[in-house]
């Protein structure tokens, strides 16, 4: 039902909505639910489509590290808020954060890009590369992860799918020195990726929810492009960076749903080192929930429920 290139056009048109103001998210764009002192956090995030007709909130439960927990999507109709369905989100937030990655990446990077390198070895960034190779692949991706074992094993997983290409390498310096594109998605929040390991030219992509890059990686870039102002300043590197007062929404040259549909103007020289941080908008999840409902239904799949309506005011 769900694969790179049917998940590339979705997201695409989401972002063309997005772009020509027929949504909205949820103000703030997330909220967290947390108690000190304790490992669990829960995240939750809205969207709505006037096209579609559809709203969404996605809620995320995470017990604590190396835990699964919740994530899910409840839809609902936008006019009259009557529930759609709820749809279980674990596999469909790998295939957006591979489809929002590999757009950025093929809007962004130089003509001559050759070599990617991924840092983190989780199941997102494998969905990242997944994503990659089947829309604009590359000829060299090298990997680093925590350990070498873990680069390791993430190269072979790749191999076993036919994904030509992936090379573990000992450390993140390894794989970002000299390459094209540079994609990092960890939970770190100790910066890996020096300034001095991006060339110029090079596409540096933050899509992790800590501080993954040193401050000059990003501020004496080129060019910075985000996929929404507010929700990056909740999460990841430009979060840490606003928080200090060293950057602020005019050093941003434009949003990737703008950039992706080709509404402002994203790398103009091959000389351009350029950041991208895309921290995901639920407004990607709720497309891509919305469209396995849609399949869903055709193919008779799900489990009804009969829901209890409240009775006109």
């Amino acid at each position: 039902m769900l694969e790179p290139l049917s998940v590339r056009s979705e997201i695409r048109a989401a972002l063309r909505q997005h772009s020509d103001g027929r949504t909205g998210l949820s103000a703030p764009p997330s909220q967290f639910l947390k108690l000190d002192g304790q490992s669990w956090l829960y995240h939750v995030k809205g969207a709505f489509s006037e096209a579609d007709a559809v709203a969404g909130v996605r809620v995320s439960g995470f017990p604590g590290r190396g835990m699964s927990g919740l994530q899910m999507m409840v839809l609902t109709e936008l006019a009259t808020a009557l529930p759609l369905a709820i749809v279980a989100t674990t596999t469909l937030a790998s295939f957006r954060v591979g489809g929002m990655i590999a757009l950025t990446i093929e809007t962004l990077r130089s003509k001559n890009a050759k070599v990617l390198a991924v840092v983190g070895s989780g199941r997102l960034a494998f969905g990242v590369v997944r994503a990659v190779q089947a829309t604009t692949p590359f000829g060299a991706i090298r990997v680093a992860a925590r350990s070498t074992a873990n680069a390791e094993r993430f190269c072979a997983t790749l191999a076993a799918e036919g994904i030509a290409a992936p090379t573990a390498v000992k450390d993140a310096q390894a794989a970002c020195e000299d390459a094209d594109v540079i994609m990092t998605l960890t939970d770190t929040q100790a910066p890996i990726v020096q300034a001095g390991w991006c060339k110029p030219g090079s596409l540096l992509v933050s899509a992790g929810g800590g501080q993954e890059c040193e401050e000059a990686a990003i501020l004496t870039s080129d060019k910075i492009f985000v996929d929404d102002w507010t929700q990056c300043t909740l999460l990841g590197d430009i979060a840490a960076l606003n928080k200090a007062g060293k950057i602020a929404r005019s050093a941003i040259a434009g949003v990737l749903p703008d950039v992706i549909s080709g509404k402002t103007a994203g790398r103009t020289s091959d000389n351009e080192r350029i950041v991208a941080i895309p921290q995901g908008m639920a407004l990607l999840d709720m497309a891509l929930s919305h469209f396995a409902y849609k399949a869903a239904l055709k193919k008779g799949l799900g489990q009804k429920v009969d829901w209890p309506l409240g009775q006109p005011q």
